[in-house]
């Protein structure tokens, strides 16, 4: 794969709501997206999983989510933790939305408790889940090397004796308007060892579209920027993780960034595999691909 380009474009937050679930089971349907990680505590985690059966849908990951979206909404969309764990909720039973409370708050056994109990719900309901992420960053990366550990021990607990994906950026590339999500350069030669003892294949680069940005305002302006990233990928494995969502009223209510959201797959259903080959030269794949 070094001499070739190929890109992953994974949908995040399956299963926070029907909207999600709509719109990501299209995109998964019609073949530009190639992947999907699933949030274990989300609010609409059972219609997802009734909808990866009905449509057999492949390729689905765990999204961890530890913490709740930092948005200033009361209305907004919250989740609780699997475990119910004191450290990891606020006052309401709801988890923190700030990463800096979270961090401030957590006890390395929970975080570890609940990265084990989410993934283990999501393995219970039959999904032979293809790779790992996290909601928000909040273990990996924004804890550093804390975060990391924590990760680590909960795939020693698990004792996987697979390969899986995981999205840890092995190198930063920047490209004009595109966010490059890369942990830093101190964190590499632990997570490299971690990486190879726990057989985890991870993406040579971590892309995704940022929000409440001018310059993503609208549907072209969004496909300008994907437009962008395309014309821009390196020889290697990307991964684009996107965040697509139908409109509904409730969503305009409930998640200020609906917008987004919603323009990101109006965006996305402009393009196909055999358009990212013809055009820019690139393989879609899944993180299946590279196990």
């Amino acid at each position: 794969m070094k001499n070739n380009k190929f890109l992953i474009i994974n949908a995040d937050d399956l299963g926070m709501s029907s909207e999600f679930n709509q719109a990501i089971c299209c995109l998964m349907t019609q073949g530009i997206v190639s992947s999907t990680s699933l949030m274990a505590n989300g609010r609409a985690y059972e219609e997802a999983i009734r909808n990866i059966r009905e449509l057999n849908l492949k390729d689905i990951g765990v999204h961890l989510t530890l913490t709740c979206d930092g948005f200033e909404n009361k209305n907004k969309i919250t989740y609780s933790s699997v475990t119910h764990s004191s450290s990891l909720e606020d006052k309401d039973g709801v988890l923190y939305c700030s990463q800096h409370d979270f961090a401030g708050n957590a006890s390395d056994e929970d975080i570890v408790n609940e990265i084990y109990s989410q993934i283990m719900k999501i393995k219970d309901d039959g999904i032979e889940f293809t790779h790992i992420d996290n909601h928000m960053y909040s273990v990996i990366h924004y804890l550093g090397f804390r975060g990391y550990k924590c990760f680590y021990k909960t795939l020693h607990r698990l004792k996987i004796n697979r390969k899986i994906g995981f999205r840890h950026a092995l190198r930063k590339y920047d490209i004009d308007g595109v966010r490059s999500v890369y942990p830093g350069r101190k964190i590499q030669p632990y997570a490299w060892a971690m990486n190879l003892f726990f057989h985890l294949r991870c993406p040579d680069y971590v892309f995704t579209i940022p929000y409440a940005s001018p310059r993503s305002e609208s549907v072209e302006q969004k496909c300008d920027l994907l437009n962008t990233l395309f014309s821009n990928i390196k020889s290697g494995v990307s991964e684009l993780h996107v965040h697509p969502a139908v409109f509904s009223e409730e969503l305009r209510k409930r998640n200020p960034t609906w917008k987004d959201r919603v323009n990101e797959y109006e965006a996305l259903k402009c393009y196909s595999k055999e358009l990212l080959m013809d055009k820019y030269g690139i393989t879609l794949i899944s993180y299946a691909d590279m196990l």
